[in-house]
């Protein structure tokens, strides 16, 4: 289908005159297309793509990579989430930009996925490659202050405690890397 501007209304929700280039800190959200929930690849949960085998492993390291492979690019925590992924991000002004780094990483994680890195048995295969992995675009929120940076590292932290909390129906209270 061909982008027809009375159809396809594509609204920006970067903010005007931010310079995405000129460095910054973020938290970004990246949510798994339908069709690959649809379409997961031997997850133990339905509709749970990213609790697939060996899933959340490449989005971790792919994270951990975009900092690996770019100077002014700083990767910070994460929360793999079963379907969608969030993450802090610093980038230093410099060459990178958030939308190349954001992407480079999506398209470096669905690489991996297609080649059937994910699946650690053979039963599972790798998604066709006409199912998407990604939606097409992210969200991000502009890192203002040191409080709010405190915030949303916690909110990263304790994000699947609060899916576990939902999941089971029961009160989890305490560091959840003890549990």
């Amino acid at each position: 289908m061909t982008y027809d501007p009375a159809i396809h209304h594509r609204r920006s929700i970067r903010l005007k005159g931010h310079d995405y280039a000129g460095g910054g800190e973020y938290f970004v959200t990246i949510c798994a297309h339908r069709e690959f929930i649809g379409a997961t690849c031997g997850s133990p949960v339905r509709g749970a793509p990213f609790h697939a085998p060996g899933i959340r492993e490449i989005i971790s390291e792919e994270w951990k990579k975009c900092g690996e492979i770019r100077d002014d690019v700083f990767p910070g925590g994460i929360a793999i989430m079963p379907d969608h992924f969030h993450g802090l991000i610093r980038i230093a002004p410099g060459q990178s930009e958030l939308g190349r780094v954001v992407g480079a990483f999506k398209a470096a994680v669905s690489k991996r996925i297609r080649v059937g890195a994910t699946c650690a048995s053979p039963v599972h295969a790798a998604p066709p490659p006409e199912i998407r992995i990604w939606h097409r675009n992210y969200y991000e929120k502009i890192v203002q202050s040191a409080e709010a940076r405190e915030r949303i590292a916690h909110y990263i932290q304790f994000n699947p405690v609060q899916l576990r909390v939902r999941l089971k129906g029961i009160v989890a209270l305490g560091n959840p890397t003890l549990w």
